[in-house]
């Protein structure tokens, strides 16, 4: 009494001989990666992409903390030459990640994405940060396990940036260094 029709799962209902309504909410454990390549472009300008990268990170973090989704931080340091995983699911683990990720240091190798490869541990949705992303990047998307979403944020200082990939997975969006606010408002994750 008082549910709307179309809440009711007819087909279970008729199964069990009672009504069954559908009750909709959060998953309740939902295994995403935030996957950063802490490299600037042609390494021109680190602190300022380190910045940039670091934002947008934080960002993305606070609001999977904000609706309670537990994820991961990853990213490669190349001064420690070791390949960073941590599991954020509050803010404080969110501002600790930060602060080792503004400490590390990475060069234009694609490191990140060459570990996150040969690694095995499993995730439902992948966001992957890097900027200028070259056609290669793309193409080694195809040899990903399909049944991961992705979603790449390209960042770039050219606000009209044509890609080489075409599908739907990943997803792709283009963030200028100017417009990253404006850009990562519309965006759902």
């Amino acid at each position: 009494p008082g549910d709307k029709l179309n809440r009711i799962h007819w087909k279970l209902s008729s199964k069990n001989e009672t009504l069954m309504v559908k009750e909709y909410s959060q998953p309740i454990y939902n295994n995403v990666l935030l996957l950063l390549e802490l490299a600037a472009p042609n390494n021109n300008n680190e602190l300022e992409f380190l910045d940039i990268i670091t934002s947008i990170t934080a960002s993305l973090s606070w609001n999977f903390c904000q609706n309670k989704t537990p994820h991961s931080i990853a990213w490669f340091d190349k001064k420690h030459s070791h390949f960073y995983c941590k599991k954020v699911i509050n803010l404080y683990d969110m501002y600790s990640v930060l602060s080792l990720i503004i400490s590390s240091y990475s060069d234009n190798e694609r490191a990140s994405f060459k570990e996150f490869k040969n690694n095995k541990k499993p995730y439902s949705h992948v966001v992957y940060l890097s900027c200028e992303i070259d056609k290669d990047t793309f193409t080694s998307f195809n040899e990903l396990p399909q049944n991961i979403f992705y979603t790449v944020f390209d960042i770039t200082e050219t606000k009209n940036k044509r890609h080489f990939y075409e599908g739907q997975n990943p997803q792709i969006y283009t963030i200028s260094h100017d417009y990253i606010a404006d850009e990562l408002y519309d965006i759902t994750l």
